[in-house]
């Protein structure tokens, strides 16, 4: 097993040493063929807004669109 840390070392997982690890600002993590895969996003802001907030925002954006109801 080998420890992988995700952006920023925000996190870090567990997976076996055949697994590929991605580089770049998203954390992915895949077995070989075509085995399972996993992903993650580790977000910095500056200014703290209550979870709910942070958690609406990209419904915040769909509204103005006439997406959703």
């Amino acid at each position: 097993m080998q420890q992988q840390f995700g952006p920023s070392r925000a996190f870090s997982v567990m997976v076996p040493t055949d697994w590929s690890v991605g580089k770049g600002e998203n954390f992915s993590a895949n077995a070989p063929n075509d085995g399972p895969s996993l992903g993650g996003t580790a977000y910095r802001i500056e200014r703290r807004p209550p979870l709910s907030e942070f958690s609406n925002a990209p419904y915040q954006g769909m509204e103005k669109m006439g997406v959703l109801p």
